[in-house]
């Protein structure tokens, strides 16, 4: 069974070790992951024939939702998504569910984007999922790296540099 969501280049996997359990987190790490849990699936726009339903295991770290075929979180993941300008929000029937709209590369914002269709156990577990994956969602870069905005160090043609 292929991945849901895009593949992920091996030379980012070793970035992405460490889980914490789902409502656990860990301050002192704020590199670590946080283990969603398994839920099916279906990718939206396909048929949702039983065949399109899968089972996987995502884990979000920052802004990235990284997906395992087995609940075994220490082997590779088989894909991952950016949730760069991504939406979470409810499923409009069915009260398990929520719905995913995300680009699958954060290089074609808008261009290429994807909806999975996030069954869960509960509606209870649907709203936890919805508030992780919507804290995810709302990083800036001031939370995801510590730099000093007031140290200017120069500016190029795609980017401005601080210390």
């Amino acid at each position: 069974v292929p991945a849901l969501l895009s593949s992920i280049p091996i030379s980012v996997l070793s970035k992405f070790t460490r889980t914490t359990p789902m409502g656990h987190h860990d301050d002192t790490n704020f590199f670590a992951s946080t283990l969603l849990g398994s839920a099916h699936v279906a990718q939206i726009g396909k048929p949702l024939e039983a065949h399109s339903w899968t089972t996987i295991t995502l884990v979000l770290r920052q802004n990235f939702l990284f997906e395992y075929q087995d609940f075994d979180t220490s082997s590779k993941p088989r894909g991952f998504a950016s949730l760069i300008q991504a939406t979470a929000i409810k499923h409009s029937t069915d009260p398990n569910s929520l719905v995913l709209e995300y680009d699958p590369s954060p290089s074609y914002l808008g261009q290429h984007t994807k909806k999975l269709l996030i069954r869960l156990d509960s509606p209870a577990q649907r709203d936890s999922w919805l508030d992780s994956l919507n804290k995810a969602i709302s990083l800036d870069i001031e939370d995801l790296y510590e730099y000093e905005k007031e140290e200017f160090l120069g500016k190029g043609r795609y980017a401005t540099v601080h210390r």
